[in-house]
């Protein structure tokens, strides 16, 4: 399927895909091309198995340009 993502905040990001992140069986890999930044991905498990939040940071705050020219691979193994 196709994530919906909507940004909440800055540096806070919001995937939706109905039913398909499946606690314990989903997992991210992301890559940048800035060498300095934090970019953490972690699945929401515990909320509900539509969605997954991505948050980027720039040292301690948030920046909406860490994900400029990256990729973002979401793996659910069934």
């Amino acid at each position: 399927g196709t994530v919906v993502w909507t940004r909440t905040e800055i540096g806070d990001y919001l995937g939706t895909l109905t039913g398909a992140f499946i606690s314990g069986k989903t997992i991210s890999f992301q890559g940048g091309s800035l060498g300095a930044p934090t970019t953490l991905m972690r699945v929401l498990t515990g909320l509900n198995v539509d969605s997954i939040q991505v948050i980027t940071n720039l040292g301690s705050s948030g920046a909406d340009t860490v994900l400029n020219q990256s990729s973002i691979e979401i793996r659910v193994y069934l």
